[in-house]
């Protein structure tokens, strides 16, 4: 069978939406158009959470980052979880924390929520018999047991088993399951929390139930029947048609409606969200001429400053360029003979940030310094940006003793008896336009000093690889960061820089280390802020890493919408948007 090439049909797209106009994007319609670019997975929030951001309109979890404050707040509960002391009893002087859910908290079938429906999310996320089960890592060396209010089913104290940072986000973080939908066999009822921490493997050796569940839990319809899909939240499934759109429909009579004050999360202003499936910007661009979307994230930089100065649609749309949760850098082998502190800093210093901000992000990009988020209340903003200076790099270099002794433009050096030119490998996503742009730019500043790069285009997964394997010399990645507090002991700390740890870089400091340890344990602000501009200044000084630009989100919006737009990924809260009247 001839299939149409892709120009084809994408001009077969583009005719079919700019004859139409649907109903759904007029000007007094309650309901918004978005447009999303990847393609859906499912709706199991275990097991198929890429949609994350849309799913939470589903299942919203008990607390999550508030998009104006930025910082945790209540979602299904009625106040952040406060610390207990328990004096008896097998759990005496374990770290414990006391929840309490909404009394209006409902599930769909007019159940109240209760501390049984956080327990069997719990058991799910424990279970190891569920097959692509996101939770478990997480979950598994924390939790330790949950402990129901004998007289209140809507309290409950979860116990640890260790005191960690960043407690509140972990506890309530998660999507909350409905025993009564996703356990209508109630498999699950007869065990307690604890069973699934203890000896997972022995517990379903000794009890088929365990695997029976897990079984149920990955069928198809948990991942795609609309009616399957149960949750808490102000929306439902009501309609997903592969690779062109998902329908949500806001409940009827929804629980949290007549609350006078609630979380943007179990808010539900608009009657219908419509998700377009639109990968491709052209098609995008001429939807947004036609006001068929309502809605435009993550669009490129430079399409985004073209459509801002095109008057026809900077007539019906805003743009908005909050800044976004992360950034890019080139990670350095530090294990690596070449890849000497000195030489690190040649490489920082030979780099054009402007040039790498202009060129990846149409220069709306912020320029970091460190490896907290710029909207941190913890960045040190007393560090500044390393400015281009090759005649600095070359000095470097030259009292680092490299030279080009045979005069081809590579600078060499003799390393454990052996002369070795400095080539070094940089591994980029040959997917993404960010390494694309990027990586030629670092290749041609490099040569200036004489440093020959060489540019290895690799899959996400073959740089992950080369990564934990320590095959290579430099990669260009991109970091995502939360609100919550960074933690760098996993990525940061000599403990980590093994074969199996997360310190890709191999960087290894006693002072850092001693830092970071001290971070794990500091619980003021005023200790963490110390801190944190400790650990700054010494990775500012050591230079494991070159830091980059930190990206800022795109979004066109409609003006009949007063939208809910936040640093807080994922930029923008449908549930949040309101007509103008």
């Amino acid at each position: 069978m001839n299939h149409p090439s892709s120009a084809l049909w994408w001009l077969i797209l583009l005719l079919s939406f700019a004859a139409c106009k649907p109903e759904e994007a007029s000007q007094t319609s309650n309901t918004l158009t978005v447009r999303i670019k990847g393609s859906v997975e499912g709706f199991n929030p275990v097991t198929s959470n890429k949609l994350s951001y849309i799913q939470k309109w589903i299942f919203p979890s008990l607390v999550n980052f508030d998009p104006e404050s930025e910082k945790l707040a209540p979602v299904l509960i009625d106040s952040l979880p406060e610390k207990v002391t328990i004096d008896t009893g097998i759990y005496a002087g374990a770290p414990a924390y006391r929840f309490r859910f909404l009394d209006a908290a409902k599930w769909p079938n007019g159940s109240d929520i209760t501390a049984k429906d956080y327990i069997f999310s719990l058991k799910v996320a424990l279970n190891k018999g569920i097959k692509d089960n996101s939770l478990i890592r997480t979950y598994s060396p924390i939790i330790r047991d949950v402990l129901p209010a004998p007289k209140d089913n809507k309290s409950f104290i979860v116990v640890l088993q260790k005191e960690i940072i960043n407690v509140t986000a972990y506890l309530g973080g998660f999507a909350l399951l409905p025993a009564y939908h996703y356990d209508p066999k109630h498999l699950l009822d007869s065990f307690v929390l604890s069973d699934f921490v203890k000896d997972f493997e022995q517990l379903k050796k000794k009890h088929p139930a365990i695997l029976e569940f897990a079984k149920d839990f990955n069928s198809e319809k948990y991942i795609r029947a609309p009616k399957e899909i149960v949750g808490a939240g102000p929306y439902r499934l009501a309609r997903w048609d592969a690779n062109e759109q998902l329908i949500l429909v806001k409940k009827e009579n929804f629980w949290a409606d007549k609350l006078p004050q609630k979380s943007v999360y179990i808010t539900g202003n608009p009657d219908t969200l419509i998700y377009k499936i639109v990968p491709d910007e052209v098609a995008t661009s001429l939807m947004l001429k036609n006001e068929q979307l309502d809605l435009v994230a993550d669009m490129r930089e430079e399409q985004f400053v073209k459509l801002k100065s095109n008057p026809t649609i900077a007539e019906k749309y805003n743009f908005f360029t909050p800044s976004s949760p992360g950034y890019y850098l080139i990670l350095l082998n530090n294990r690596s003979p070449k890849l000497t502190k000195p030489v690190r800093k040649a490489l920082a210093q030979c780099i054009s940030l402007d040039q790498i901000n202009q060129v990846a992000t149409a220069g709306l990009g912020t320029k970091v310094v460190g490896l907290l988020s710029p909207n941190s209340p913890y960045y040190d903003h007393d560090l500044k940006p390393i400015k281009q200076d090759i005649a600095q790099a070359k000095k470097r270099l030259q009292e680092e003793g490299w030279t080009d002794s045979d005069h081809d433009g590579i600078l060499d050096k003799t390393i454990h008896g052996k002369k070795t030119p400095l080539i070094l490998k940089l591994l980029s996503a040959n997917s993404t336009g960010v390494g694309q742009v990027v990586s030629p730019v670092i290749k041609e500043a490099a040569a200036k000093i004489g440093i020959k790069i060489v540019i290895q285009g690799a899959s996400l997964k073959q740089i992950i690889g080369g990564l934990r394997s320590h095959d290579y010399d430099m990669a260009l990645v991109r970091f995502v960061t939360s609100p919550a507090d960074y933690m760098p002991y996993g990525s940061w700390h000599s403990d980590n820089a093994g074969k199996n740890g997360r310190n890709f870089t191999g960087y290894s400091s006693s002072r850092t280390d001693s830092v970071i340890t001290a971070l794990q344990e500091a619980h003021t602000t005023a200790k963490k802020k110390e801190l944190y501009r400790q650990f700054q200044e010494n990775i500012y000084e050591d230079q494991p890493v070159i830091f980059l630009f930190s990206p800022t989100k795109t979004l066109v919006v409609h003006k009949r919408w007063e939208p809910v737009v936040s640093s807080v990924r994922p930029g923008y809260f449908e549930g949040g948007f309101r007509l103008k009247k």
